[in-house]
Order: structure tokens, then C-alpha cells, then sequence
């Protein structure tokens, strides 16, 4: 399948779109238009490619991808996704949304292709195949257009920036596939034309009699290893000497197998000559046996294969920067993409441009208050304090003409390539970090914008000491392409950095202190997911009743988004209000929820479980306390008695979540619990997570409460969050946990100063502590 189509008016294009015209438009000389034109069907099985055109399509989550080469037709030279099997299909141009990329020359977006008039009788969008469609050409260095890097889909869809910005920059690296693909061709013809050039004329032929030890060489071989003719000696052995010391052994090794064993021997050898120069020589031999069937002869062949030799060494050297800069591109990808911590991403970001950009570097950030350096590296590990030293004092000492202020204000590379450190240190006060870059004494710099959707977020200054040329061409443009991904990376971290730090602001102001009621002690916990900057609907909640006692609430509504956050506080704000005016057990306040989650058309579902410790005077004396409690649906709560020993609180199946049939009956369930006992209830985030089963994770909680059983509560509930989470928890977290201290002696310190609302009666404890 061919997409086919034009741009949306958001690429600028005419409404009538000029025809691509095949080669006539294409600079022929050009390296990637010659692999357009002759490399079928060496392009089309390059693997590099068609994981390019994978990875556009997972990256972007499309159906399909192409890359196509567009001469006098439109060659898939790889395709990814649902239309795979169109690999290396060649079709016209006439129609073909490519070709008309390629003649706009710049990147097409298509978000309803039967709603476009333009491409809406286009037989691919009249057939489904294309209902959206993101092209990109590939232009070469000098300007030329050779083919399209393109996504589409059958339905209809908005293409984002950030998909846009992902698609261009997979360009660069498509072209470079190209590149190694035609280098690969090319060395390939020349060494066939080599073979044919020395089969026909150019080869020099030996014989060795080893009965007399006489050499007969013809004029080619003695050219071979002398250019001046006739000067060799017959000998062998004056032959040998000529060979490179360091390939003899291999040679002679070579020749005596040959020998001893009446066959053939081949190799490949260099040759000094006379005036130091380095010629290599292939040779093949073989031995004739006597009558008797003992060696009398070695007669064999040479030839120069300097060229050839020094022409795979030139594609090996390619395909190995090559892949050195693809490598290093995925690698800046991969791992910067792995965390939305910015500190953490700048550090990474200083150590992946080492050694390969430059020998030390210093990453900046840019802030509101000014430019903030934030990480650096240097490839010699005793370098490094003293990079870290200048990077924590140069920006006291840069004045405003510095080439920091330049780069940001033109959002251009700034390139010193010589004699950097004597034009570093004319834009320092004299002080500390002139000295530090005396001793560092690099030899060019380099100061790379690090700019995203329109911004520079950050700067990176590259350093390279004597010996190694300074920042350009090849190293360059690799350098610019690793800061436009880096610099996504870290505008995607400042970006959610800030939208969670709001939204955390958000979730927490909805979630209050707890009261201090009596001898006990309430602590409260919330940890936000990791992976989302949205407010959650995991809720905890203390407050006390009219009569004094004391109602713990733990509650998730079904959702994680700012919609779940809405529902959660109107279900926080009811319950409260129904349990503080009815003064009502557990599980009759749990169904006058319901009641009125009904009744005010609150359309969510939610699990909770509301506890109230209860305690009469009799209880009092003993010192124990009840514990009333209703489920619905919610993970149970967890127990530790004054001895450390850990049990769920499950008692009765839990009942129905809420939201679903406010007419179930709800039960209650009543325990006796000792002072000194503590309880800890959570939401599912603490247990339950991709890839565990929640009954693991609830028995890994129950053996870290044992564990910590003997900590204070505060301690116990960070402990308890540092063990039970992943590094980046999947969802949100909220706990309760309360601890019943004894009431026969004073309140301790740590449960705070007794503090309750005005109405409510005082815990009257005088009786049992004296």
C-alpha cells in the first residue's frame, strides 16, 4: 500500500500541490541520490533501516511506517507495522502522498484524509487503508529531497508536536543509513573491478624449485616487492626479509603447511620497500609432489591489494563512526528517557557526551534567576574535582559578553576552535575559576544551545584539550542532534516537575491534619504516583464524633485523574459531614454515603473503610479499647499488638464498593485491641503493583510491619513507604496508622499535645495516672 494524499493546511501547502518529478529534480552526484538511483536491492535489505522504520512507528504509535526513496517511481525500501508486507514494493509517483512531501519539502501532516478535499478521492483513503497520515522528506546536505520517512493509519488523528519532533528527528539518522548503505555498494564495486583489473593483467607469478632452491619470478612480481626492477636477489629468503616482520611468521607458517602436506596455502602479507612504504600483497600457492610424492616445486601468484585493503579499512572506519554516533543518539534517548528527575537527567546527560563529543563538559540550566551549572565530567577521572570546582565558581566570574550570554541569546552553537582557554579566561574576573581553567587548559570549546519547543532549557559547554581537532562536521552535527534530544528531555522533566509539584500541592491541600485526641497518636501519609503529574483519588481522614470518639478513614476512588481528585473531595467532604452529624457507627455511615452519592448523582465508585475506636469506662480501667469497623471493598487494615505480632483486621468478607447499590446492607466488625497496639490502614498502591500478586504484596507488608514493629510511629510509617515502593511507584499511596498508647501513665511526647475541637468531652485519664 502506497500512502497517498496531501498536506494539511497547517503545512503551508497550496491547495493544488505541485507533482513530485522524479529524478529530474535530483542532484545526481550526490551520495544518497546515488543509492536512491542504483542500490536496489542492497538498500532494501539493509536492517538498519527497517529497524528506523520500526522504531518511527512504535515511537509515535502508529500502524505503519515507511521509508521510501522517490526517483522516477517511489521504491518502500523498508516498511513497518500492518503493512509489512510492502517491503520493497515499487510503485508510481503519480498520487503518492510522498511524492507530495517531497515536492513541499518540508514536513506534511494529514488528521482526516476524508475530510480533506484535497486527498479525499485518493484511492488509499477511499479504500480505508489512509485515514492519517505524517511525512517527513529526506533532504540531503546539499539541498537534494531523495525520499520520505512517513506514518499513517487508517483512522482519522491528530498528529502532536511532540510526534512531529520525534518523526524529524529520526531523519538524520535515516539518511546516515543511507549513507553506509551506498558506501557498502560502492567499496563492493570497486573491488570486483580490482579482482577483474589483476585477473587479467597485473598479477605477478613465482616458481620455487626445491631441488635446486632457485626463484623464477616474471617482471609483476618483482615490481611487487621492488619498483625497481631486477634489483631482488634470486633467493627466497631475500624475498621473505622484504615481507613486514610482523606477518612473516603467518607467511612461512603458510608455506610450510603447503609443503608437508602437498596442497594450497593463501594469504595476505605487507611488503617493506625500499624507501619505508607499505605495499599489501595477496598470495596463493601450491605444491607439486614428484613421482615419489615428495615436494619438488612451489609455484604460486601476487598481487597489490593495497587499494583494496585500505578501501574495507575506509568502509569498516565508516560504519564504525556510524554507528558510534546512532549508538550514542539511542543511548542519549534511552536513558534520558528513563527519568523525569532533572539533576538526575543533566548528570546523565554530562557523562554520555564523554569522551564522545569532547574530553569535559559542563551542563547549565537555564532558570528564571539566570543560568544554574548543574553537572559536569571529564574523561580523566583526576580531573574530575577539579572540573566539578570550576563549574561550582565560573558563574560568579563570567561577565555578560561571555559566550554563555551569546549562545542563549542567538539560540546558536557558539564555536571556539582554538586557543580556548586563553578566550575563556578574557571573559573571567581574575579569581578561583580563571586559575581552575589555567590547570583544565583545554585547546577549543564549544557552547551548544540546548533548545525545545521554542525555549533554550539549558546549555552545554564541550571542551576538547591539545591533540583532537576541534568541534565540526560530522562530531558537530551529531552534537547538535544529541542537544535537540536532550534538550526534549529535560524540557519534558522541568515541564513535569512543575506540573506535579501542583499537582501534589492540589492532592494535599484536600487532605487535612489529624487531630491528637486522648493518648492516641495519628499519623497520616500521602506519596503521589511517579509516573503522572495527575491528582489521584486515594484519600485518608481522622476526625473525632460529638461523643469523643475517634473515626479513621481510608478511601480510593476508582480513577486516577483530576476527575477522580473532584470525586474524592466531595465523597471526603460528605463523609465527614454525615459521620460528625449523626455521631453514626461505621456501617451506617458507609450507607448514608451511598445514600447520597446517589442522590446528588456523584457518578464514581470507591472503596473505603470507616473505623471508630470506641471505649467505656470499665474499658478504660483495663486498658483496652474497641476497634469498630465496616469494609467496602477496601484492603484490610493491618494490627500490631504491644508484642510486635502482626495480623490483618479481616473479619467479615468486605461489603460492596460504594457507588454501585447504596441499598446493601453494610456490617460492622468489632475487635478488642490492648493500649499499646497500633493500626495501619493504606491504600492498594502500598501492596499492589504491575507484575505482583496482591496476596505477595500484602504478605510482604505484614513482614515489614513485623520488622518494624518496635520503631515510633512516625519512623515506622516513612520506613514502611521505603520498603513497600518502587523506585517510581505506579500509583498513589495514602495511609492512616494510629497508635493506642497507654493510659496508665502521661501522654508520651511523640503522640504530641492533646488537641480536639471545642464540644467534644475530654479524655478524663486523672483516675489511672494519678
Amino acid at each position: 500500500m502506497s500512502p497517498q494524499g496531501t498536506a494539511s493546511p497547517a503545512s503551508g501547502l497550496p491547495a493544488a500541490p505541485r507533482t513530485y518529478a522524479g529524478p529530474a529534480d535530483l542532484g545526481k552526484d550526490d551520495l544518497r541520490v546515488r543509492a536512491a538511483l542504483t542500490l536496489f536491492p542492497g538498500i532494501d535489505g539493509s536492517p538498519m533501516l527497517d529497524r528506523l522504520a520500526e522504531l518511527a512507528s512504535q515511537l509515535v504509535s502508529a500502524p505503519s511506517a515507511q521509508i521510501n526513496l522517490l526517483t522516477d517511481r517511489q521504491d518502500n525500501v523498508a516498511v513497518a507495522g500492518e503493512d509489512a508486507g510492502q517491503r520493497g514494493a515499487a510503485l508510481p509517483l503519480e498520487g503518492s502522498l510522498c511524492s507530495v512531501t517531497a515536492a513541499a519539502g518540508e514536513t506534511t501532516l494529514i488528521t482526516d484524509a476524508t475530510a480533506d478535499e484535497r486527498v479525499a478521492e485518493l484511492p488509499p483513503v477511499r479504500s480505508g487503508q489512509v485515514g492519517s497520515y505524517l511525512g517527513v522528506p529526506l533532504v540531503t546536505a546539499a539541498g537534494d529531497t531523495v525520499g520520505v520517512i512517513c506514518v499513517f493509519g487508517p483512522a482519522a488523528r491528530t498528529w502532536t508536536p511532540a510526534e512531529v519532533a520525534v518523526l524529524e528527528q529520526l531523519t538524520p539518522s535515516v539518511l546516515a543509513a543511507l549513507d553506509l548503505a551506498a558506501a557498502a555498494r560502492d567499496y563492493a564495486d570497486s573491488r570486483q573491478r580490482w579482482e577483474m583489473v589483476a585477473q587479467a593483467a597485473d598479477i605477478g607469478s613465482f616458481d620455487y624449485d626445491l631441488v635446486s632452491g632457485d626463484v623464477d619470478r616474471d617482471a609483476r612480481m618483482q615490481e611487487l616487492f621492488s619498483p625497481e626492477f631486477g634489483e631482488i636477489e634470486p633467493a627466497l629468503e631475500s624475498t621473505l626479509r622484504q615481507i613486514h616482520t610482523e606477518d612473516r611468521p603467518a607467511v612461512e607458517a603458510a608455506m610450510a603447511a603447503a609443503l608437508s602436506s602437498g596442497g594450497d596455502y593463501r594469504t595476505e602479507f605487507r611488503v617493506v620497500l625500499p624507501e619505508g612504504a607499505i605495499r599489501w600483497v595477496s598470495a596463493r600457492g601450491r605444491c607439486l609432489v614428484g613421482a615419489d610424492g615428495r615436494p619438488v616445486r612451489l609455484i604460486g601468484a601476487a598481487y597489490d591489494v593495497t587499494e583494496a585493503h585500505l578501501a574495507r579499512a575506509a568502509a569498516r572506519q565508516s560504519e564504525a563512526e556510524a554507528g558510534q554516533r546512532l549508538a550514542l543518539l539511542a543511548q542519549v534517548t534511552d536513558e534520558l528517557s528513563t527519568t523525569l528527575d532533572i539533576e538526575e537527567s543533566v548528570s546523565t546527560l554530562a557523562r554520555l557526551v564523554v569522551p564522545s563529543l569532547g574530553d569535559w563538559c559542563v551542563v547549565t540550566l537555564v532558570e528564571d534567576a539566570g543560568f544554574r551549572d548543574v553537572g559536569c565530567w571529564h574523561v580523566d577521572a583526576a580531573m574530575r574535582p577539579l572540573v566539578a570546582r570550576y563549574a561550582a565558581t565560573r558563574m560568579d566570574a563570567i561577565t555578560p559578553g561571555s559566550f554563555l550570554f551569546q549562545a542563549l541569546e542567538t539560540s546558536q552553537p557558539v564555536l571556539v576552535p582554538a586557543d580556548a582557554e586563553a578566550a575563556i579566561r578574557e571573559i573571567l574576573t581574575p579569581g578561583e575559576a580563571s586559575d581552575v581553567m589555567t590547570a583544565l587548559h583545554p585547546e577549543s570549546f564549544s557552547v551548544l544551545p540546548l533548545t525545545a519547543r521554542g525555549r533554550t532549557v539549558g546549555l552545554i559547554s564541550l571542551f576538547r584539550n591539545a591533540g583532537r581537532p576541534p568541534l565540526a562536521g560530522a562530531d558537530l552535527a551529531i552534537a547538535l542532534e544529541v542537544t535537540g534530544r536532550a534538550a526534549l528531555a529535560l524540557d519534558n522533566a522541568q515541564l513535569y516537575a512543575q506540573q506535579r509539584h501542583i499537582a501534589e500541592g492540589l492532592q494535599r491541600s484536600m487532605l487535612t491534619e489529624p487531630p491528637e485526641p486522648d493518648h492516641c497518636e495519628i499519623v497520616v501519609r500521602y506519596t503521589p504516583a511517579a509516573e503522572t503529574a495527575s491528582v489521584g483519588g486515594d484519600w485518608f481522614d481522622a476526625f473525632l464524633q460529638p461523643d469523643g470518639a475517634t473515626v479513621l478513614v481510608i478511601g480510593d476512588v476508582v480513577g486516577h485523574d483530576t476527575e477522580a481528585a473532584a470525586a474524592m473531595g466531595q465523597l471526603r467532604g460528605l463523609l465527614r459531614g454525615i459521620a460528625w452529624q449523626s455521631g453514626a457507627g461505621p456501617a451506617r455511615v458507609l450507607s448514608r454515603l451511598d445514600a447520597a452519592m446517589e442522590g446528588l448523582q456523584i457518578g464514581t465508585t470507591a472503596t473505603a473503610i470507616v473505623a471508630r475506636l470506641e471505649q467505656t469506662e470499665e474499658e478504660l480501667e483495663r486498658c483496652v479499647a474497641r476497634l469498630r469497623w465496616s469494609n467496602a471493598g477496601h484492603p484490610a487494615p493491618m494490627a500490631i499488638n504491644p508484642y510486635g505480632e502482626v495480623q490483618p483486621l479481616t473479619g467479615l468478607d468486605a461489603d460492596l464498593l460504594l457507588g454501585i447499590d447504596p441499598r446493601t446492607d453494610r456490617a460492622e466488625t468489632v475487635v478488642t485491641m490492648d493500649r499499646g497496639s497500633t493500626i495501619l490502614m493504606y491504600t492498594d498502591g502500598l501492596v499492589e503493583r504491575r507484575g505482583q500478586d496482591i496476596d505477595d504484596g500484602l504478605a510482604l507488608l505484614r513482614d515489614v510491619l513485623t520488622e518494624l514493629a518496635h520503631l515510633p510511629l512516625q519512623e515506622l510509617c516513612d520506613r514502611v513507604l521505603e520498603r513497600m515502593l518502587p523506585e517510581r511507584a505506579e500509583d498513589d499511596v495514602a495511609m492512616v496508622a494510629v497508635r493506642l498508647h497507654r493510659q496508665d501513665r502521661p501522654r508520651p511526647p511523640e503522640a504530641g499535645p492533646e488537641d480536639v475541637p471545642p464540644g467534644v468531652p475530654p479524655d478524663d485519664t486523672s483516675a489511672l495516672t494519678g
